[in-house]
């Protein structure tokens, strides 16, 4: 149990318990993780986005999230996906797990049979439908493939149908697609004002192709290399090392200042693509293995929403990512310290060695020395907009792998002389930016010198605006009998002071703001039965409580198994 702290006799308490129980303050009511409600009136008995479109047996509340994708009021029958599913061709899945199988297309690895859902669905609150439109043949390319798409795999598109108990608020942003956690997010939620307004040192890039390649879903919750064939053609790139350009250059463009707000949207679906990605380590953290030039570029978009949005699960991330695995601390042939390798098998390392070591045992075959070094510069490139960005960001800490930020410095630095020619084993050079266009090149020579002193800046306004928003622990415990204490709209009625969230707002297990992690769990098995179940409000330490607290509970279910973090769904407000 998590307690606010009070200094009078009408204490509240916003409690976590078991499986996601929220109280709210001062109410008994069960807290909505939800947000607000839109306006979202509309019934309609079909919807469509990129070519995919849900029939439901009935007409059904719908409406968009604030970046685009659509919402239904359920439970709701899904009655028809078109395209219409086949054996192993485009496929749905409800809130599907990250891992090693998919059940999109049978032409991808790791498909499973029992994973695409069959119709009609019976769609529940909670639940993200995924649906696929497949390619008859692999390698042809639409009208609307996205640039930078080699057509390896057999999915055209992919959207995400998202179920839930009542609208949310108008400017809410769409919960991960993965798993079952579905953490709530609006617009107003963000922190623009810690964005360091930079002035643009260069042209900036186009900024309708960058909105259009964050436009749809990034599908990308299979374990490993594998999940380049998942990668749909008309939404992302299938490669690493283009999808890791594309993070680099869109985390640069948003720290520039933008008077007339002309980079809105790419700023709410580049936080849409962070909280996706956190969801799927959720799910599983063990995805984005170093591999050559593969899994790059995921870890950027997470530490960017988590650092807007105030979450401290998504700024302090834990799971594989590429760029950590790659960079370690180490002693170099020429005295490099910050080293890159190409994927977890230490015996693959290269840079400790002259590269006259760099064929033949440890290394087999053409997994060699030079095979490395030849992904070393593959990958160079695409790091340095998101280790700059981290850097203005005021994130390298929360990043917490020095290795990396040290590795890309050296990167740039040492570019005239940096790489080896295999016929002759002399020193040669690269271009530290290629690639990455024009705009990344004059950002890093513009602010990383003073990045880091920028990003200090950042960090302290973040303190500073935590320290001048007024606590929750100091709410006015109000006079009996007066509305003027904490009610369920307010933390201060007197004042007006509103929660942040609708119906209350707490701090799960691990921090997250209006998490599901629970504090305590219990079990009811059966040698329990008939005996009492009690709750123990804890005051804390020897200080005895001034006064009577109460501790209100509604809502309470009783189930055999997990059934999901609890809502107040028909609870109508008085």
């Amino acid at each position: 149990m998590r307690r606010k702290r009070s200094t009078g006799c009408r204490a509240a308490a916003t409690v976590l318990f078991g499986v996601g129980l929220a109280l709210v303050p001062g109410t008994g009511r069960a807290a909505d993780p939800g947000g607000g409600a839109s306006a979202g009136n509309r019934l309609q008995s079909e919807v469509s986005q990129y070519g995919i479109a849900w029939t439901f047996a009935r007409p059904a509340r719908v409406g968009r999230y604030v970046t685009g994708d659509w919402w239904v009021v359920g439970p709701v029958i899904v009655a028809k996906v078109t395209p219409a599913p086949t054996a192993g061709r485009s496929g749905s899945v409800v809130n599907p797990r990250a891992g090693k199988r998919q059940g999109y297309d049978d032409r991808i690895s790791g498909y499973d049979a029992s994973l695409p859902t069959g119709l009609p669905l019976a769609l529940r609150p909670g639940q993200s439908l995924v649906s696929t439109a497949s390619l008859e043949k692999i390698g042809e390319k639409t009208p609307d493939t996205v640039p930078g798409q080699y057509a390896r795999g057999p999915l055209r598109t992919a959207a995400v149908l998202t179920c839930v108990s009542q609208p949310p608020s108008p400017d809410a942003f769409r919960p991960a697609y993965v798993g079952t956690e579905k953490l709530q997010f609006t617009a107003g939620q963000l922190r623009r004002d810690l964005l360091p307004r930079l002035r643009p040192p260069s042209r900036v890039p186009e900024l309708k192709l960058y909105e259009r390649y964050l436009e749809r879903i990034w599908l990308d919750h299979l374990f490993e290399w594998s999940s380049r064939s998942m990668h749909p053609l008309e939404n992302m790139p299938d490669y690493g090392r283009e999808m890791a350009n594309i993070v680099s250059t869109v985390s640069l463009m948003l720290l520039l200042d933008d008077p007339q707000k002309k980079h809105e949207e790419l700023l709410l679906r580049f936080v849409q693509l962070g909280i996706d990605y956190y969801g799927v380590t959720r799910s599983d953290n063990d995805l984005w293995r170093a591999n050559g030039g593969h899994n790059s570029g995921r870890k950027m978009p997470i530490l960017f929403a988590g650092v807007l949005l105030g979450h401290e699960g998504m700024k302090h991330v834990r799971a594989s990512f590429a760029e950590d695995e790659q960079t370690y601390y180490g002693q170099g042939y020429r005295g490099q310290t910050a080293l890159w390798t190409i994927d977890r098998d230490a015996n693959r390392r290269h840079e400790h060695l002259p590269p006259k070591h760099w064929a033949g045992p440890p290394f087999r075959g053409d997994n060699n020395g030079w095979k490395s070094e030849a992904y070393r510069r593959l990958n160079g490139p695409t790091w340095i907009g998101q280790a700059l960005a981290a850097r203005l960001l005021g994130a390298k800490g929360d990043w917490n792998h020095d290795a990396f930020f040290d590795y890309v410095d050296r990167w740039v630095r040492e570019a005239e002389q940096g790489t080896v020619d295999q016929k002759t084993f002399r020193p040669s050079g690269y271009d530290p930016f290629y690639g990455t266009g024009e705009f990344v090149k004059a950002m890093w020579q513009t602010y990383r010198p003073q990045s880091d002193e920028i990003g200090g800046e950042t960090i302290r306004k973040e303190g500073a605006k935590r320290a001048a928003v007024p606590a929750y622990s100091d709410w006015a415990e109000g006079t009996p009998g007066k509305d003027n204490g904490a009610t369920r709209d307010y933390y201060n009625r007197a004042g007006l002071l509103e929660w942040k969230h609708s119906m209350g707002d707490w701090l799960d297990a691990e921090g997250a703001a209006q998490g599901s992690r629970a504090y305590a769990a219990a079990a009811v098995t059966p040698e329990h039965k008939g005996k009492v179940v009690e709750w123990d409000v804890y005051h804390g330490g020897t200080i005895a409580s001034p006064c009577d607290q109460h501790l209100f509970i509604d809502n309470v279910v009783i189930a055999k198994a997990y059934i999901g973090p609890m809502t107040r769904g028909g609870l109508k407000r008085p």
